[in-house]
């Protein structure tokens, strides 16, 4: 488990749309700030989302940022 504090926030640097299993699409550019990590779960709030936050794998978030 890890608690961010204020939060790690990154970039998307993915070149194309790109869509986590659980339906979360970020596009190039976007921008998201990690609150909580439990293992493999990520808790995130997307930067100008209406609905936040949102839990998305860390895989995904190493495959569309610099994320680690």
């Amino acid at each position: 488990y890890r608690d961010y504090g204020s939060g790690y926030a990154a970039s998307i640097i993915c070149d194309r749309d790109c869509k986590s299993d659980e339906g979360l699409q970020f596009s190039e550019g976007d921008k998201f700030k990690v609150l909580e990590q439990d293992g493999e779960a990520v808790l995130i709030e997307k930067i100008g989302a209406d609905s936040n936050p949102y839990f998305v794998s860390a895989k995904f978030l190493n495959e569309i940022s610099e994320f680690k």
